[in-house]
């Protein structure tokens, strides 16, 4: 690929996200400026200057409810290596290894990412663990 395409490709590409973001930011006007921020410092990625800004379209009549997703950060327990091997019996490798997802106490649920793409869950009461699915 030449310079002069791949220039274009970044172009357009460029152009696109800036597209998803706008509309973004124009359907929920209480966006904080840390985004807008964001928004302002990828103009420096591409040729931003050169290409104005397409107009917002209009807000939509019915935004749909989204759904909000918070992220464990992974955490080791007592019982990590009981549940790993418990996952390898049932054909479950992979991953960073099991992780507590609840809080550390007498009783603890770990959840372990596949492979394949399933989860496995394990809940451990007083180190005593049995699978949850």
């Amino acid at each position: 690929m030449g310079f002069f395409v791949k220039r274009r490709l970044m172009q357009r590409l460029t152009q696109r996200l800036m597209q998803r973001l706008t509309q973004r930011l124009t359907q929920r006007p209480t966006r904080r400026v840390r985004q807008s921020g964001f928004l302002l410092g990828l103009c420096g990625l591409a040729a931003c200057a050169s290409s104005p800004m397409p107009p917002a379209p209009a807000p939509a009549a019915a935004p749909a409810p989204q759904t909000v997703m918070e992220l464990i950060p992974f955490q080791i327990g007592v019982s990590t290596y009981t549940v790993e091997k418990m996952a390898k019996e049932q054909s479950c490798t992979g991953g960073l290894g099991a992780g507590l997802i609840s809080a550390k106490g007498p009783v603890e649920v770990y959840r372990m990412r596949c492979d394949n793409g399933k989860v496995f869950l394990a809940k451990c009461t007083l180190h005593q663990c049995e699978a949850m699915q």
